[in-house]
């Protein structure tokens, strides 16, 4: 058979290649159709003549390996609709693919189709024709298919379709393993491409109806690979983004939680980054129990070697804004007994003081000193802001009147705009108004010019009145 093959490569015309065969059995067919192939397209008119021949035997029977190659070639040569003819008419001579589901050539030929389909059809097409062959395989698709079809259901949002089939055709692996699909070693670049798909889709930007979609996806993720520590903070930030703190949270705790069953291996704990963020993050939107939960973390995490006073303040700012004082003034004395008190903690705790009263306001500003701390600009300006809160025009525009002198402060339209923006009082910031009119009309007049004065009219202070409220535009 191989001096046939042999002599088969070497000639040219239907009438020579009838003359050397042995006889017109599937064997003898498959043999040429092999060499056939590698020599002709598949559209050759000496293959459909010696092809018309041989079935016009009674011998004649095709073996899975001449629809093997067949499909190889028009596969190569992109022919799709032709592809699937071939196919279709293996199925119906009951052509036992299922039997020869082990051969790895008949595994890749079956592949190889399920990706040709999934490029050239429609996805609700090619996913039932995908299912078709699917049911001759037997067997999960191998990586390469995957890497075509996902993207492919992606493009139409069917998160639901992918998380299942990446259940059926993925390896089944036990939720407290740590090993997961090697994503980090060059041999599984496969994967990797696959995880990188899943990933930039379910952390891409999106309306607000899909988030929950795409969270059901990165969740799925946990199930199959370790993501690597350098998308984590990525992912935060996109639900945060899209007003998701829980699933941040979430993420964060997965980290711990992955981290403390499997040590170090592959699962590194939530870095400084990923804290100061979330307690940003959280603390701006007041997601108090975010707050708390981190903070309660970050109390307990031994990794972090130091907590430098930079994380300690993101954690005062963000009980600040949610007005929980006692919280504040216990991250201020910390960082007092621990001497890294600075200019921006007293910032903080002033700050905070405020939504109490002003005498907490006079007391703590008269003590300075006692923390070795100089008013500088910020913390003057927010010593002016508690007074301009509260309404207390009088004693605000007596601190304006001296505060070069006093502390070497000069008045700009930063310090205007605040002053007048956090009077949450109708009337006090009508008197403010009138007061930088008659005293100070050029940062009065810049402050209109920029667009940023805003009027209060009747507020409440049950927000973060000193850095968000409802307002308008002053006219």
């Amino acid at each position: 058979m191989l001096r046939f093959q042999v002599r088969l490569y070497e000639t040219n015309s239907t009438e020579e290649v009838i003359d050397i065969l042995p006889d017109s059995s599937g064997e003898t067919y498959e043999k040429f159709i092999q060499v056939a192939l590698i020599k002709y397209p598949s559209s050759s008119t000496l293959i459909e003549e010696v092809t018309n021949y041989v079935k016009s035997s009674s011998l004649f029977e095709e073996s899975i390996y001449s629809y093997k190659y067949k499909l190889d070639k028009l596969i190569e040569e992109g022919k799709y609709n032709e592809a699937l003819s071939v196919y279709e008419q293996s199925v119906q001579s009951h052509v036992p693919w299922s039997s020869n589901n082990k051969d790895p050539m008949i595994y890749k030929t079956l592949n190889d189709l399920i990706q040709l389909i999934a490029k050239n059809f429609p996805i609700k097409e090619s996913f039932i024709l995908f299912q078709k062959i699917k049911t001759q395989l037997q067997s999960e698709i191998n990586i390469d298919s995957l890497n075509v079809l996902t993207p492919e259901i992606l493009n139409h949002n069917l998160v639901a379709d992918i998380i299942e089939m990446l259940k059926r055709e993925l390896p089944k692996i036990p939720s407290n393993k740590a090993n997961k699909l090697p994503i980090d070693k060059p041999y599984g670049y496969k994967y990797k491409q696959l995880f990188d798909t899943l990933y930039t889709y379910a952390i891409e930007s999106t309306h607000d109806s899909s988030i929950l979609a795409k969270w059901s996806l990165f969740d799925t993720l946990y199930s199959y690979f370790v993501i690597p520590q350098s998308y984590i903070l990525p992912a935060m930030k996109f639900f945060c983004d899209n007003k998701r703190w829980n699933a941040a949270l979430i993420i964060f705790q997965k980290q711990i939680e992955l981290h403390e069953l499997h040590g170090d291996h592959n699962f590194n704990p939530p870095n400084e980054a990923m804290y100061k963020y979330l307690i940003d993050e959280f603390g701006n939107n007041l997601y108090e129990y975010g707050v708390i939960e981190i903070h309660d973390y970050l109390k307990t995490d031994l990794n972090l070697l130091s907590q430098d006073s930079e994380l300690q303040h993101s954690l005062m700012k963000s009980y600040c804004n949610l007005q929980n004082v006692s919280k504040v003034r216990d991250l201020f004395l910390i960082l007092n007994s621990q001497g890294r008190i600075t200019n921006e903690s007293a910032a903080i705790m002033l700050k905070a003081y405020t939504y109490n009263d002003l005498i907490y306001v006079e007391k703590f500003w008269n003590n300075l000193s006692m923390f070795g701390i100089i008013p500088d600009e910020t913390l003057v300006k927010q010593y002016l802001i508690a007074y301009s809160y509260h309404g207390d025009v009088k004693k605000c525009t007596q601190l304006i009147e001296n505060i070069e002198e006093d502390y070497e402060v000069k008045l700009d339209e930063m310090m205007v705009l605040d002053i007048y923006n956090f009077c949450y009082k109708t009337d006090a910031q009508q008197k403010f108004k009138t007061y930088f009119e008659a005293n100070y009309p050029d940062l009065w007049n810049k402050c209109i010019e920029s667009g940023k004065l805003v009027t209060n009219e009747g507020y409440l202070p049950d927000g973060d009145a000193l850095g968000d409220k409802e307002t308008k535009l002053i006219e």
